[in-house]
């Protein structure tokens, strides 16, 4: 799955950035508000560095505000389980490889579920959507992009 997110982003970053750049858009807009708490419009410090915890708080597992060797470890051992599972949902025919042809079949999926109106073409509407979904996935579930499933979304 990693190698299918991976295209699956890049994708999604090309075409934002080539298509969306506008400023403050509806994109812009949506992060504004999920990371402005208290909606004055502004992003204080504190605002940024709450919206930026993750990392840290993913690994201090037992919230003492300091991150131990064997917490570090843990989440070594977590992530290697989770590059496991996604090399193996990647490879679509069980040959413990994973060809051009999965990712390409991974990334034919993800644009086919973008496509909401079924007409081969991406619109603005649809890149919009997707994003916003996604997101959306992310922020109530407290994962990071990487940790975010196309199935899930």
């Amino acid at each position: 799955m990693y190698i299918k997110e991976v295209g699956t982003t890049v994708f999604c970053i090309f075409v934002a950035n080539s298509v969306l750049a506008k400023p403050l858009g509806d994109l812009g807009k949506a992060s504004m508000e999920q990371i402005d708490v208290n909606g004055d419009g502004k992003i204080s410090f504190e605002e940024f560095q709450n919206k930026n915890s993750g990392p840290f708080d993913r690994l201090d597992e037992d919230g003492d505000g300091s991150i131990y060797s064997h917490e570090l470890e843990s989440y070594h051992m977590k992530m290697q389980e989770k590059m496991r599972e996604k090399f193996d949902q990647a490879d679509a025919n069980g040959d413990r490889l994973i060809s051009g042809d999965e990712v390409v079949a991974a990334q034919r999926k993800v644009f086919r579920r973008m496509d909401r109106i079924g007409d081969n073409l991406l619109s603005r509407r649809e890149l919009i959507y997707a994003h916003k979904r996604r997101m959306n996935y992310m922020l109530r579930n407290k994962i990071e992009s990487s940790d975010a499933r196309d199935e899930d979304i």
